[in-house]
């Protein structure tokens, strides 16, 4: 099958093959928080040191600091996770980091990747089976995020898009190397986004690319793709513009019917050019007024057409749905 809502990379990122890619600004935030944990870090270590002098107030901090062990002893753990977890927020994503937290920029210069051909693009393919998630043909290697990152989400995640027919293609994100653009060739994507796995299983997903920008309906085509590969649809979803949280994939649907907003199956209908002629000469007809859900109707009974079977009589007349394409220049 093909998906018939398309996505195109924005205008700003068509030119960025081969150059830096807006490194520098994201790198640099990151430095900067770094360099930040690694100062509170080393404050609390030395609240917990030996006074350095031998006054009543520093005997006096030291012994306060002594009494209150084990909330100070968690505070630093609390913060050397933080340090760890900011350097492998850039490391991860190809930047050279001292000690001190300071990108060493010119060790950490790349250039944008794009995969052009299939043999790149087959590395990057994920592989279904028994609802589990792999990474290789034999369904042996288990996708895990654990050592992967995104520039917006942090370590543990990974990026992704899904072609037109259905494959979805992962990477670890590294800003001016590997970008949602990267994993098909900058071309026109059904879904993109980030997601977390643990021993292949999908634990989270979200549409967020800031290449791509999908919208709500591309985040169902990539969740029907999903389903259709039986992957068990308890995962946590992130759904943007609004960054609304769920808990599964039926919290956010019943959001979408509870709003009265298109499913996927009717989406996908709707893409279709409906005429009340061509729909009479199967006894049907468009819904007739609001009081009914969008979709086709028997004309003799009043009852509801199933969107898939209403597709596949139009398609048997020789219609085609039109490919709806979400431009980038806008973006």
């Amino acid at each position: 099958m093909k998906y018939v809502f398309l996505s195109e990379v924005g205008q700003m990122y068509e030119t960025e093959q081969g150059t830096s890619g807006h490194r520098d600004s994201a790198f640099a935030g990151l430095e900067s928080k770094l360099k930040v944990a690694i100062a509170d870090l080393r404050a609390a270590k030395q609240a917990l040191a030996a006074p350095s002098g031998n006054s009543f107030q520093d005997r006096r901090r030291f012994f306060e600091a002594k009494s209150n062990a084990t909330t100070s002893n968690g505070k630093i753990a609390e913060l050397q996770l933080k340090v760890e977890t900011r350097k492998a927020w850039l490391t991860r994503q190809g930047a050279v980091v001292d000690s001190e937290g300071n990108v060493d920029w010119s060790k950490s210069a790349r250039v944008v990747e794009y995969d052009d051909n299939s043999l790149k693009q087959s590395h990057t393919m994920l592989r279904f089976a028994g609802g589990r998630i792999f990474t290789d043909d034999a369904c042996a290697q288990a996708f895990d995020t654990r050592n992967m990152v995104t520039q917006f989400s942090g370590p543990g995640k990974a990026i992704y898009v899904m072609g037109r027919t259905g494959s979805i293609h992962v990477s670890s994100h590294a800003v001016g190397y590997r970008h949602h653009s990267s994993l098909l060739a900058g071309t026109n994507v059904a879904g993109a986004g980030e997601l977390e796995a643990r021993n292949g299983k999908l634990t989270w997903l979200s549409n967020k690319s800031g290449h791509y920008a999908p919208s709500v309906v591309h985040l169902i085509q990539v969740l029907h793709q999903l389903q259709k590969k039986n992957v068990p649809m308890d995962f946590q979803l992130t759904v943007l513009p609004d960054n609304d949280r769920y808990p599964n994939v039926q919290a956010f649907l019943s959001k979408l019917e509870m709003l009265g907003e298109a499913d996927y199956e009717l989406s996908k209908l709707m893409q279709y050019q409906i005429d009340d002629e061509i729909l009479a000469q199967n006894g049907w007809r468009w819904r007739a007024h609001d009081n009914e859900q969008p979709g086709i109707y028997a004309i003799s009974s009043g009852q509801p057409v199933p969107h898939k079977l209403a597709r596949q009589w139009l398609k048997s007349r020789g219609l085609r749905p039109k490919v709806a394409i979400q431009a980038g220049a806008s973006r």
